[in-house]
């Protein structure tokens, strides 16, 4: 009798773990991406080092051409490089771009399109100016992998 009251009460407990674990597991609504979005639904800024990983309005995304958004900042080459992510406001998921891969996306060259996952907070791109000016940074979101690239303005 004792034995039958013990495994009793030791599965009351293991049914709660159970149904309350089964609850838990459901699957949360898919995260919003700026990634082939026809058009944004909330601005994108540069964020980085050169303005104290602020969002400024200065240097708000805009659209140029359909799922393609561009912004200009003015760098100094001071021989250092400047790390930079592309972010809405509250750095969403989703919303947040910084480099795919580490080895080939990372470093920006001029001229020269990088790849850009949506999804990340830490990936900061970078770039090294060799000449003080005004670079406009451009994010095209049009396609599945998103692409990043800078030139120099004359």
């Amino acid at each position: 009798m004792l034995q039958k009251m013990l495994t009793r009460t030791s599965i009351a407990p293991l049914t709660l773990v159970l149904f309350i674990g089964g609850c838990a597991t459901s699957q949360s609504p898919s995260t919003q991406t700026v990634v082939g979005a026809a058009s944004l639904d909330k601005p994108l800024y540069l964020i980085g080092s050169f303005n104290w990983w602020e969002v400024d309005e200065k240097y708000v995304f805009t659209e140029v051409t359909r799922g393609e958004y561009s912004t200009k900042v003015e760098l100094i080459a001071d021989g250092q490089p400047y790390d930079f992510i592309i972010a809405d406001a509250k750095w969403s998921p989703g919303y947040t771009c910084g480099y795919r891969s580490k080895n080939t996306d990372r470093v920006l060259e001029l001229n020269k399109s990088s790849d850009a996952n949506c999804t990340s907070r830490t990936n900061n791109f970078q770039f090294k100016p060799t000449a003080n000016g005004t670079y406009t940074v451009t994010i095209n979101l049009s396609k599945e992998v998103p692409r990043v690239s800078l030139s120099q303005d004359s």
